[in-house]
């Protein structure tokens, strides 16, 4: 069973995917074979970390436009904590977003909590931006972080279907995007570039993929159903590859069993008075109902938006 039908690529090249040394390559190989298995490792995989919950746009097909919640950034102390015990306990990389809200970019300390993981050993290590905010400056901050990959969300094809999606502009993002693959390219840097979009119906995905096949390493297209849809009391054998992968923690500490819904009653607990490894082993009753095949008993994953798409793709 394909575990994750809500992103694809349109390039030959998936840069996630790609075998790398032979840590990069383990690590892979837990990610897909600790969901399909059942085997729970001692730590997460990854950490979804959100630097930020402020979003510069409001775009009409994303969450930030449909859920009202909190608004912040996390500290340095409480950062630098997480990165510590994660690294202390073979985590392997981070993303400096959750539940596809916050544009990390407005973080102040973006490129320093890049580096700083990087220097405890992470090895993929990486944010999705709209990239509106990025300028050479700090171009050159996040390439000189080790930064593995970055994510630009662009979801259009043209100015017209740009601007409907996302209500910004469209020359300064073509402008970003250029720029940060030119000083990666002309500084040597190994930073991966990806650019993708939202599956909406005003995008035209052949159009898409040449526009961008020469300056991003990967094209990915991500389910518009995914951002949208959530119903209820959906039955199904689907379980999810999360509670095997990753923990989310938002700005204020708050812990998450996973990267996909927006609701904090489903929190675990929060950093300040709980670790990851506690929170981590206190998900084995939400992984025992889903191998039972009964997700849907559990109000945390009844409805997620992940849980919703899934299981209607799966279904067409």
């Amino acid at each position: 069973m394909n575990i994750n039908t809500n992103f694809t690529t349109l390039s030959d090249n998936n840069i996630v995917e790609k075998e790398k040394d032979e840590l990069y390559n383990n690590y892979r190989f837990k990610w897909h074979n600790n969901p399909k298995n059942k085997i729970v490792s001692t730590f997460p995989l990854f950490l979804d970390i959100e630097a930020t919950s402020v979003c510069n746009l409001k775009c009409p097909h994303c969450i930030q436009s449909h859920v009202a919640f909190k608004r912040g950034y996390m500290q340095w102390d409480m950062y630098e904590k997480i990165i510590d015990e994660a690294t202390d306990n073979e985590c392997y990389g981070c993303k400096f977003n959750t539940i596809s809200r916050g544009e990390p970019l407005l973080h102040k300390d973006l490129s320093k909590m890049i580096s700083y993981a990087k220097k405890k050993g992470m090895i993929d290590v990486y944010f999705n931006t709209n990239g509106l905010l990025l300028n050479e400056d700090l171009c050159k901050r996040l390439l000189d972080s080790g930064l593995d990959r970055i994510s630009f969300s662009v979801d259009g094809h043209d100015k017209k279907s740009y601007y409907e999606n996302r209500g910004a502009d469209w020359y300064k993002v073509i402008h970003n995007v250029y720029l940060f693959y030119l000083l990666r390219n002309v500084g040597n840097y190994n930073t991966k570039i990806r650019v993708q979009t939202v599956n909406l119906e005003n995008i035209d995905l052949g159009i898409y993929k040449n526009l961008w096949r020469i300056w991003a390493d990967d094209i990915g297209v991500v389910s518009y159903k995914e951002m949208q849809e959530r119903k209820y009391g959906l039955i199904s054998d689907w379980t999810c590859p999360q509670l095997w992968q990753r923990m989310s923690i938002l700005f204020n500490g708050t812990i998450l069993p996973c990267n996909h819904d927006d609701r904090e009653f489903a929190a675990l607990g929060n950093y300040n008075s709980m670790s990851i490894s506690k929170a981590w082993r206190n998900v084995n009753f939400m992984r025992e109902i889903h191998r039972k095949k009964e997700a849907d008993l559990i109000d945390a994953c009844d409805g997620c938006f992940l849980r919703t798409s899934e299981i209607l793709n799966l279904k067409e």
